[in-house]
Order: C-alpha cells, then structure tokens, then sequence
C-alpha cells in the first residue's frame, strides 16, 4: 500500500466530533507516525482552511445547481425499478438491483464516522462519466431503531477542490428492526469532465453535514479516499450517432453517441438552447426484444439518456431500432405527474 493511500486511510481512522474518543482507532496506532503527522499538519488544516475560504463561492454555485436537470431513478423508472433494491446489499451493483458484479471497477471504502450519536459507513465507490456514485448505510450508534430514513446531504470535494455537483440519493431501511438503513449517493459534474481526467486516480471528500430534510440533523461526517474510473472507461463501448431534429419549441437536439459498459448504458445529445422537454428512446433489437433510455440529466448545453437498470441492450443484439419521444416536463400548467412522451419523426440506428 503506497504512502497516500495509507494517509487517507488514516485520515477516516480520526474521530471526531462530540461523540469522539480521545484515541486513534486501533490501526491508526499502528501506523506510520510520520503519515499520521503529515495528515493532520498537511491535509487536514490545508483541505478545511480552503474549505472555509470556499464556503462562500459554493453558495453562489448552488444558483447555477438549479439549471442543471437531474431526475431520479424514482421519477424516471417508477418503483418497479426498486423493487430488487430493497434486499440487504451494501455494494454499489446490489445497490442497484443489477445482476452482475461491479467489484472489478469500484474501490473499497469500507470507513464509518460517527457524530451526533449516528454512524455513516461509506462502503464503496464508482467513478464514471460526470459522475461519482458510493454506496453507504446508515445506523445509531447507540442501536436503537431509526425513526425516519434519513437521507444524507453535504459537498463534494475533488483534489482539494469544491466541485458544483447535483445530488441524488435514495436509502431504504436494511432490516426488518428499522436499525439499519442503506442506499446510494450520486453526485453529477456540471461540466464535463470539469477539467478532472476520471482516468487518474483523484482525491475524493464528501462532507456530510446533514441528514434528513431542512437539517433534521446536522453535524459533520466527512470521508476521504482515492478512486479512478479508468478500468470502466477502458471498457466502454462508443458508438457514433448523428441525428438531428427540432422539439416542438424549436430547440435543435443532436443525438451524438451511444455508449455501453457493465455499470451502464447511456444516449448522449446536445441541444441549441434550454428546453422544458425532456427526452426519451425506446429501442427494439433484432431478436424483437424491448428497452428504453430515459433523460438523466439535462443542462443548457445537452445532457444523456440512461437505460433502465437490469433492462440493457445485450451484446450481440445486432440491429437496434431506435424511435425518439419527447416530453414537456415543467409546464405551470401541468396537473398529472407528467405528460406522455410524443414521438418525434423519424427513427435511426446502430450496431451492436
């Protein structure tokens, strides 16, 4: 284990907070004293004076957050989705219902930090495209049941650095008690790549500093480790799109690429202005059998589809038909949950 890697395990091995004990935990004893000296004069005073110097630039991102269109799992897919979920897993594929092992892309995390008398285990973490996704759960640390499924709020840090990132979580209780519950958090870049390369291996935070909704709770859990992207980028099957046409508010859309992984499926397009429509495909391959992709998320720029988890194109499908819809998601106007999509002309396809 390299002498960075060891510092930010040190680093989530630090209690603090009132519910800290006024010792290392038993690996930190054990471990380097130079890294533990070099962790706390050189990160942890330089990372939270930064943090503090910061504070109020985030402030003013969180405006520019509200631009960015990020919809759920649960808004786009339906419970349905879900319930494959809700069985007791904490890595980040059975945190998703998927079939199939992420192990060969996600880094172990595996760190609890305790404050006002609540425990957050960070389990493991996946970096891909515009995205960091980490699965965790959540408990009291005096055992006692959890009254409500608290979902975690904080900031994202990357090499340092405040990153302007949308959230979406979801958590679920873990066990029949309502002791334990569990989920996932999703953090979205703005921009692309946001001149981070998820090749390398970077340095992530995420501080914590509520849970529940309006701070039901409010403390401090903040975790650090290291992570990259670059097995699941290599991995990643592109395939060129080149279609164009114009919603029925004369916004011009280009579908730019499809790309395919084991972690996910996507539909990347480009848009002329900000729209209030958002963006479905609904594919059909050789064989006859059905998927679809569905907006994720959407900026002034462009955005991705994503497919539907569990329901993927498979290799090997051949020709794949695909047929775009569009919907009018924020209209003032609208009284049901949502429009239904109207297809737009024409339909394209790719090989797979």
């Amino acid at each position: 284990m390299s002498m960075d890697r060891e510092a930010y395990k040190l680093a989530n091995s630090i209690k603090a907070g009132p519910d800290a004990e006024d010792h290392l935990t038993e690996e930190a004893q054990t471990a380097d004293l130079a890294a533990i000296e070099r962790y706390k004069d050189a990160v942890l005073l330089e990372i939270r004076r930064e943090k503090r110097a910061k504070k109020n630039a985030y402030r003013k991102t969180l405006a520019a957050a509200c631009l960015v269109l990020v919809l759920t799992g649960t808004v786009l897919f339906g419970d349905e989705v879900y319930a494959g979920v809700r069985r007791i897993g904490l890595s980040i594929g059975s945190a998703l219902g998927m079939s199939f092992d992420l192990a060969d892309y996600s880094e172990v995390i595996n760190t609890s930090v305790t404050d006002k008398g609540y425990v957050i285990t960070m389990q493991e973490a996946l970096v891909t495209e515009e995205k960091l996704l980490v699965s965790y759960t959540l408990e009291r640390k005096d055992g006692r049941v959890l009254e409500d499924k608290l979902f975690p709020f904080g900031n994202l840090y990357i090499n340092g650095e405040i990153i302007p990132a949308a959230m979406a979580s979801d958590v679920w209780f873990l066990d029949e008690e309502h002791k334990k519950a569990g989920g996932y958090l999703e953090f979205y870049l703005f921009k692309k790549g946001d001149g981070i390369s998820i090749e390398e291996k970077n340095a992530y935070e995420i501080e914590i500093d509520h849970l529940g909704m309006e701070g039901a709770v409010k403390g401090n859990w903040t975790f650090l480790f290291q992570a990259d992207g670059k097995d699941l980028t290599a991995d990643t099957k592109r395939t060129p799109i080149d279609m164009e046409f114009v919603l029925p508010d004369g916004t011009a859309v280009t579908l730019t690429e499809f790309t395919s992984n084991s972690f996910e499926q996507r539909i990347y397009y480009n848009i002329s202005a900000p729209t209030l429509y958002s963006l479905e495909v609904r594919a059909v391959d050789a064989q006859g059998n059905e998927t679809g992709f569905a907006t994720r998320t959407q900026d002034r720029e462009g955005g991705y589809m994503m497919n539907r988890f569990g329901n993927r194109l498979r290799e090997g499908a051949g020709t794949v038909t695909m047929t775009v819809y569009a919907r009018e998601d924020l209209r003032e106007d609208r009284e049901g949950p949502g429009e239904f999509y109207g297809q737009i002309d024409g339909s394209f396809t790719i090989e797979f």
